[in-house]
């Protein structure tokens, strides 16, 4: 079984620090979707990537990068 993650990088500007620090995260779906073949999770991922970038874009969320993929669940 395989489960979307997605890593976001944005900036972070901490107050002891004149500049900037990239900080990443990493997140997966709420709804926990599950797959059983890992192409169906890559090709789900795709779709929620391009689903996210355009939620990004029209709501000028301000990030450095995203990756999405697929994770291996324990057996």
């Amino acid at each position: 079984m395989f489960k979307i993650f997605a890593i976001l990088c944005t900036l972070t500007y901490p107050e002891d620090s004149m500049g900037s620090e990239l900080a990443c995260k990493t997140f997966y779906e709420e709804n926990n979707r599950t797959f059983v073949k890992e192409e169906v999770c890559y090709r789900e991922a795709e779709l929620k990537l391009n689903e996210t970038l355009t939620i990004f874009t029209t709501g000028g969320v301000d990030f450095k990068s995203i990756q999405v993929g697929c994770e291996k669940l324990p057996d």
